[in-house]
This record gives C-alpha cells, sequence and structure tokens, in this order.
C-alpha cells in the first residue's frame, strides 16, 4: 500500500464519528484478506464468543424511525409519473433544514414520524427531465410553500441541497468505470449524508430487467454508501401490474428481486382510495418498525405534498397545540381557533386522549366557573404544567 492512498485513508477517517472509523477499518481489514498471498492466507473465523466481545457499532440512522440509514439503501416504489419524485425532493428539502417532514405525522407519545437526527447533507442526481424545468420545480419548492420554510430553514437548505450538473439528465451509467469514478469523486470531495438517485432505471447500459445488469449497478451503489458513509435513496418505476406475483407490493418493482434483496428499506408511493390522494407505505424495513402508512395531498401551487389524516380535525387540533405549546389551550379555545363547533372537537379531543395523543390537565377555574380540562401534545418528556391524566 502506498504512502499516498495511506494518507487519503487516513483523512477520509478523521472525518468520521467513532462508529465510522470502526466500521471502516473492520471493511478495511476484509479488503485486506484478498491481496495476501495463499500461502500466507489466514480464514477469517473467530468463535461465537471472540466475536460478540468484539465491538460493532450498528449502521447510523438518518432518520427515525430507520428509514434512512448510513451505509444502506432505501428504494422508492411507485408509477411513472405519480409523484414519487416530488415527494423525495420535498423531504430532502425539509430534512436539509433538520425539519421532520410532516409536523403532523406523529407516533402515541408525540414524537414526530420521517424527523432527521441532524440537518442532513443530500446529492441530488437527476437521471430523467429537462434541467429547466427541475430548476423552476426546485425554484417553486422552496420559494413558494408558505409557513413550511422559514427564512433561516431556506437559508439552511440553499447550503445543504446540492445538485449534480445542471438538474437535468445526468446520463451517467454506474456500471461504467468512468461514471461511477466521478459520483464517488463527488462523494469524496462533498461529503453528502444521502445521497438520492432517480430513476433507478437507466443507470446501466445492458438489458433494464436483467437481474446481472442490476446487481452490478447495486454492487457498485453499495460500495459508494459503505465508503462514504452516507444513506441512499433510489427511486425506481413499478411494473405496470403493481404488485408481484406473490400480491407483495414489495415484489412491486421492476426487477425487484435483486432490488428488495439488497435494500435495507423499501417504500411504496401509490394512489390512495378517495380523492386525488396518495399513499406512502413501507414493505421491508431491515431495523425498526417502519412508521403506519401515510396519506398525502399534492398542492400544485406550492409543490409540496401535505399530509391528510383520516382525521383533518385531529391534525388541526394537533398544529393548534404545536403553534401554542407553551400554554395548554381547552376545548373553547380550540373551538374558537379553529372555528368549529365545541361538541365536534370535544369528540376529537376525547379520542385522541384515550390514544394517548394528547396530555390531558385538570380545569382552572376563573370568575365564571370551570375553563374545562387544557389538552397539550403528549411527548416523551412532558407530564404537562398541572396535573396530567
Amino acid at each position: 500500500m502506498t504512502d499516498s492512498v495511506i494518507q487519503a485513508f487516513a483523512k477520509h477517517l478523521s472525518g468520521l464519528d467513532e462508529a465510522g472509523v470502526a466500521r471502516e477499518l473492520a471493511r478495511a481489514k476484509l479488503l485486506a484478506l484478498n491481496d495476501v498471498p495463499e500461502e500466507t492466507f489466514e480464514p477469517p473465523v473467530t468463535t461465537l464468543g471472540d466475536y460478540l466481545d468484539t465491538p460493532i457499532p450498528i449502521p447510523p440512522s438518518l432518520v427515525w424511525p430507520t428509514i434512512v440509514v448510513r451505509g444502506e439503501i432505501t428504494a422508492t416504489l411507485g408509477r411513472a409519473g405519480k409523484g414519487k419524485t416530488t415527494m423525495n425532493l420535498n423531504r430532502i428539502l425539509r430534512w436539509g433544514c433538520g425539519r421532520p417532514l410532516y409536523d403532523s405525522f406523529r407516533d402515541k407519545e408525540g414524537k414526530p414520524y420521517l424527523a432527521p437526527t441532524d440537518p442532513i447533507k443530500s446529492l441530488i442526481i437527476e437521471n430523467e427531465g429537462s434541467a429547466g424545468m427541475f430548476h423552476h420545480k426546485m425554484g417553486v419548492m422552496l420559494n413558494n410553500c408558505g409557513d413550511l420554510l422559514t427564512d433561516e430553514d431556506r437559508a439552511l437548505i440553499r447550503e445543504n441541497v446540492m445538485v449534480w450538473g445542471d438538474g437535468g439528465y445526468s446520463g451517467l451509467k454506474l456500471d461504467n468505470d468512468g461514471d461511477l469514478g466521478k459520483v464517488r469523486a463527488a462523494c469524496e470531495k462533498h461529503s453528502p449524508d444521502l445521497l438520492f438517485i432517480e430513476p433507478f432505471r437507466g443507470l446501466w447500459k445492458g438489458e433494464e430487467n436483467s437481474s446481472t445488469d442490476m446487481a452490478t449497478v447495486i454492487d457498485n451503489i453499495l460500495g459508494m454508501a459503505t465508503d462514504f458513509n452516507c444513506g441512499v435513496i433510489l427511486s425506481h418505476h413499478e411494473r405496470k401490474s403493481g404488485a408481484g406475483e406473490d400480491g407483495e407490493l414489495m415484489s412491486a418493482g421492476r426487477g425487484s428481486t435483486v432490488l428488495e434483496g439488497a435494500v435495507a428499506v423499501m417504500e411504496n408511493f401509490q394512489s390512495a382510495k378517495g380523492g386525488d390522494f396518495r399513499e406512502l407505505t413501507w414493505s421491508k424495513a431491515r431495523y425498526l418498525q417502519p412508521p403506519p402508512p401515510v396519506r398525502l395531498e399534492y398542492s400544485f401551487e406550492t409543490g409540496w405534498y401535505r399530509h391528510v389524516p383520516e382525521d383533518e380535525l385531529e391534525a388541526a387540533i394537533l398544529l393548534t397545540l404545536e403553534e401554542n405549546s407553551e400554554e395548554p389551550m381547552t376545548k373553547a379555545m380550540l373551538a374558537e381557533a379553529l372555528g368549529e363547533k365545541p361538541e365536534r372537537v370535544n369528540k376529537s379531543l376525547t379520542k385522541m386522549h384515550k390514544e394517548e395523543r394528547l396530555v390531558r390537565m385538570a380545569s382552572t377555574f376563573d370568575q365564571s366557573g370551570s375553563t374545562g380540562y387544557r389538552y397539550r401534545i403528549k411527548t416523551q418528556d412532558n407530564t404537562g404544567g398541572g396535573a396530567a391524566f
């Protein structure tokens, strides 16, 4: 191994955290075995006891729950032209400033789903479409989204989200050493946390549905994810017939056998029943239980999908309580803020409290008598500013 290679490897390690260094050293050890002469080769076999006594870190998650993982691939499947790219670009922007994709999409403890652990630095590689349309789409998303993003958010996004070339069709073929080297050089120089490539189709020169050709590209992409400690999202067109022969959405992608075996997470972006809605679901999650399905509606004005819960009023209540998080609110206060009948608000509050999504606190009293129960969003560390039950 030359001094220049050693110096480059040391520089690479200096930019990683402790877990990343441990993972890279373990990988380097395995790679080195391939260069050992046959007569001196020592098989890498150890007892389970010694193996378990050697720390091996779990791949760090970029997004909670674990749907984007450093060193792994997440695949988003969906019909062509149905909005999966737009949804992915939406979340790349929100994650770029450290925000969850949807403030109202939360678990029973009040923790937002699809939330980054830190602001995510992303590199977008488009492999279809025109540069002008991509430029227009990104401009609308960033600047016409109302209160989805603050000025501070936009400034952070402008730094954390990177685009390959002019944003149009890149023509990259990742089974070609030259093109692969270009992408690896970009990762080496810019150190993205997340690499978004779309569509996956067309990243190789051979037959679109060839398992052999697809496996080569997947191996190259996994190699980049591992070498540069980044997560990868691939946007992939599903077959026209939808689910595979087994009825599973995980089998819906073109050439799906190789892809579904290689990825850590498989997402499905589909049309939903009832109106012009979409639904994002998860058919595979290697590390943790994925979120429940999320229902979405697109706005042509903003270029964003919004979360549409089964009960819109529940979402409105959550957003209002979040905006007034410093002071719990009563049924009457929420009804006035939302322009809703108190009886309807009370019904939703009772349901959400039973589902443990809200904390209910004891009534207070003023000159007119009891103000009624007060509510706030349940989080992992709040019990309210008073007796909660």
